[in-house]
């Protein structure tokens, strides 16, 4: 068998991120080579990008991949990560090959939403396992689905920067491939937080398979950035007020406080969504840990408020997973002044087949 290598593009409100990752014929990454850009602000809103300025995107790309040396190909996987246009779903189905799934859950899906068209959206899915159903034996599966037209509105701006689209999957999804996983114990669960500039995703998996995921635009980190304007007198898009929210490091003061209200909502938003999850789930009972994903993540005094409310649980940041490498040793995590971290980018990457 053969190595192969994709680069994983992950378009973020404020930059792109970009990881060329090789896959060894022996399951293990290598991250060959990583390059980040910032994007004019507005640019990119809830994972969508503004349709008069889809070439200003396209340039910045384009721009990217001719400047740095290091990428060798031209595959990209890019990533998904629109409130508004993704969507979970849990279904069970028939025992069936796990080959047989893509042709069979647009039928499943149909037939529980009425308005559900195969046309309209691309989908993805990921097995939970086999369960006892009041027909037998079925497999428990979550769909993870885009509409089709958000998904092409990207691809089209990634192929006119002159680069060759092979896939595209969930940011989540991406960042869960990324992150080293520990076992846990069956109804025990991981919850991975990832805190974006336009939206929170909030994920439950176990021992790597997803059980849970949601997305809460009402916690971004804009959010963060309104309240330290308001506080500052500033307008919602001046650029004063996201240095200020990142950069000031005073314990006191109006900036302080603006942060402290925002985590602490955070906090309890967050807290109260996977308690609720949990609640309604058959096969989770606790947590084990929380794991903080991307830039806003390390915003000042957010995982003080998380701690108060998880209490006992670990709190840590993101490791990647063990089996992925750098190709000198070392995988660059935070860009400074790219706005992200590039976890989501090498997930996106390792989408690599044989």
């Amino acid at each position: 068998m053969s190595s192969s290598r994709v680069i994983g593009l992950d378009l973020g409100s404020s930059s792109i991120k970009a990881a060329q990752v090789l896959r060894d014929s022996d399951g293990t990454y290598v991250v060959e080579h990583q390059a980040a850009r910032q994007l004019p602000k507005g640019v990119i809103y809830d994972g969508h990008i503004d349709p008069a300025r889809r070439g200003r995107v396209s340039s910045i790309i384009a721009e990217m991949f001719e400047t740095e040396k290091g990428f060798t190909t031209k595959d990209v996987i890019f990533g998904l990560n629109s409130s508004a246009s993704t969507f979970m779903d849990e279904v069970t189905v028939p025992l069936m090959k796990v080959e047989d799934l893509p042709v069979a859950l647009p039928v499943v899906l149909a037939s529980i939403n009425p308005s559900f068209d195969p046309k309209d959206n691309e989908i993805s899915f990921s097995v939970v396992g086999v369960v006892e159903g009041e027909r037998g034996r079925q497999i428990k599966v979550i769909v993870f689905r885009a509409l089709a037209t958000y998904v092409k509105e990207i691809a089209e701006v990634v192929e006119a920067a002159g680069l060759n689209v092979v896939g595209a999957d969930f940011n989540s999804l991406a960042a869960l491939r990324a992150i080293e996983t520990l076992p846990r114990p069956n109804r025990q669960a991981d919850a991975v937080i990832d805190i974006g500039a336009n939206v929170t995703t909030l994920m439950l998996h176990h021992n790597g398979v997803p059980k849970y995921l949601s997305l809460d635009p009402d916690s971004a980190g804009s959010v963060a950035t309104a309240k330290v304007a308001e506080a500052l007198g500033l307008d919602d898009d001046d650029d004063q007020a996201e240095f200020e929210k990142i950069n000031n490091d005073e314990q006191f003061g109006l900036v302080s406080q603006a942060r402290n209200e925002y985590s602490k909502n955070l906090a309890e938003r967050v807290a109260r969504s996977l308690s609720n999850a949990i609640e309604r789930s058959d096969e989770i009972d606790s947590l084990a840990s929380v794991i903080l994903v991307g830039g806003g993540a390390l915003l000042a005094g957010g995982s003080y408020f998380l701690k108060e409310e998880f209490g006992s649980v670990p709190l840590s940041y993101a490791k990647i997973d063990p089996s992925i490498t750098g190709k000198d040793g070392a995988i660059r995590r935070q860009e400074p002044g790219s706005g992200g971290d590039y976890l989501v980018a090498v997930g996106l990457g390792t989408g690599a087949t044989l």
